[in-house]
């Protein structure tokens, strides 16, 4: 079923809808760029490879209502698979690249995936917790050779079309779009379940906020940077991964460990207009000995984490709260 572009209203529109609408809309911008590498990549190419693993998750026999299970770092290859998920009405679950045995077997126990993305050297972790389960996985990883995105995407192309695809229809109130997984304050891992017309409502209220907020660009205006700290399993990652195309943000991150110099020296570099950390990398940023740059943020949202005093009273974010109009909040909204 084909439906108008951005039409949020009808019953059949998705998440997978919003994706390929934006990411359609302004095919020639920058949709994401590893600083670990300096490459880039457009919202045509993200979307075309996302269209093309969608197709191949169809031919494997993935059909709405399956789940994925998404670990890895933060590099190009990541979101791929979470594109072609929500283009095919998968649920989709993200998982901490750093999990342990034990932890990731505790999570396939909840989610129980039918399909996992991981790096190469957690793919025998992967299979084995699923073997342990009982599960029936499909494990894959982004590395070369067997069993990798790009043998799978060799295996099952059927060659057709991308510009004949379209999301698939499917019962919005029996398949969610998330389970994300949460400690909360027990510390045992639960899952979060988050619907489409829930999330849908709550981006097109900040969409809106954004443009009233900001002043009207031309249509070939390049995106604003957004630094992605997220790692891929926090709601922040799904949202901002979601979120990105549609509110004109090239996503910024890096596939190498998130150090503090790597931060500052992303922020110098990228001059992001906004970002989500947690209060523990707010902190280290304003500790380090190292120049961090600020003057480019419209907004830095700081939660994940108690706020402490030292950090709202902080010389450089009293400055900047001051000056250049940075917000310092939480993203319960959201999560509601």
């Amino acid at each position: 079923m084909r439906l108008a572009p951005f039409d949020v209203k009808n019953d059949k529109y998705h998440l997978g809808h919003l994706i390929l609408d934006g990411l359609r809309a302004r095919p020639d911008a920058v949709c994401q760029i590893d600083a670990a590498t300096d490459k880039s990549e457009t919202n045509a190419s993200v979307l075309s490879r996302s269209i093309q693993l969608a197709r191949c998750f169809r031919k494997f026999g993935a059909k709405p209502g399956f789940r994925l299970a998404l670990g890895g770092n933060n590099h190009l290859d990541l979101h791929i698979p979470y594109y072609a998920a929500h283009f095919n009405g998968m649920t989709v679950t993200g998982v901490d690249p750093h999990f342990k045995f034990n932890q990731l077997k505790t999570l396939f126990k909840i989610c129980k995936p039918d399909i996992a993305f991981c790096e190469k050297d957690m793919f025998d972790t992967y299979v084995n917790a699923a073997e342990d389960l009982g599960l029936n996985v499909k494990v894959l990883h982004y590395g070369e050779g067997e069993n990798s995105m790009s043998k799978f995407i060799e295996q099952y192309d059927d060659g057709q079309s991308n510009d004949d695809f379209l999301p698939a229809v499917f019962d919005l109130d029996k398949i969610y779009a998330w389970m994300i997984s949460t400690g909360g304050t027990t510390g045992v891992v639960k899952l979060a379940a988050f619907k489409h017309k829930s999330l849908l409502r709550k981006i097109m209220v900040l969409k809106t906020l954004q443009d009233k907020g900001g002043q009207q660009e031309p249509p070939d205006a390049p995106n604003k940077m957004y630094l992605n700290l997220s790692p891929v399993q926090w709601v922040s990652g799904f949202f901002n991964a979601a979120t990105m195309a549609l509110m004109r943000q090239t996503r910024v991150q890096t596939s190498a460990p998130s150090t503090t110099e790597n931060i500052i020296d992303m922020i110098n570099k990228y001059k992001p207009v906004s970002t989500f950390m947690s209060p523990f990398v707010a902190t280290a940023i304003i500790k380090s000995k190292k120049p961090c740059d600020f003057t480019g943020f419209n907004a830095i949202v700081v939660s994940g984490g108690k706020v402490r005093k030292e950090l709202h009273r902080a010389p450089v974010f009293a400055h900047t709260l001051v000056h250049y109009n940075i917000i310092m909040s939480c993203v319960a909204w959201l999560v509601s």
